[in-house]
């Protein structure tokens, strides 16, 4: 296994399914061929600061559609065993698919290229599947502030006040 990876290893009942995430955010890169419903324009977040003549496709979309696709005749609520490797540890999680795709989803999204989430992506060096609310905020929170710590000490103005995370987490 790379050090830079997280291996998802999804046991359904019929087959295993599996996902090696880099845990480096992505240069924008929209070549291929994507579904129609990926292109930027068809659904562009409001927040979003991408333009149709930059990137043709949501960067997002296009590292989503992979689950989407393998998933694509299963329920949410089939049970799975869901086996995750990081560097330091694996973690083993029998659960719904549907919990076990969003643990998935986030690692994606934050390392998608996304302008929005790339402030999301720092943190997938240390990933840990399965959080729960309380666990993601306080990873992401102590994340944010020391990031905050070290603009300081470069001489930055530092965001005590998370104003800029409050302000992610609101797009």
């Amino acid at each position: 296994m790379k050090t830079d990876t997280v291996d998802y290893h999804f046991k359904l009942a019929n087959r295993e399914v599996r996902f090696e995430v880099e845990t480096q955010p992505r240069e924008l890169n929209d070549a291929g061929t994507h579904p129609k419903w990926a292109r930027l324009g068809f659904n562009q977040c409001s927040c979003c600061p991408l333009k149709e003549s930059d990137c043709e496709y949501c960067p997002v979309a296009i590292r989503i559609n992979e689950v989407m696709e393998a998933f694509a005749d299963n329920q949410s609520i089939e049970r799975v065993e869901v086996t995750v490797h990081t560097t330091e540890r694996s973690y083993f999680e029998e659960c719904d698919l549907q919990v076990g795709i969003n643990s998935l989803l986030g690692l994606l999204m934050a390392t998608s290229g996304c302008p929005v989430l790339k402030e999301l992506g720092s943190m997938a060096s240390f990933h840990i599947p399965f959080c729960s609310t309380r666990e993601t905020l306080q990873r992401t929170v102590g994340s944010y502030l020391i990031k905050q710590y070290f603009k300081q000490l470069d001489g930055g103005v530092p965001d005590w006040e998370l104003v800029h995370l409050k302000e992610l987490y609101d797009t």
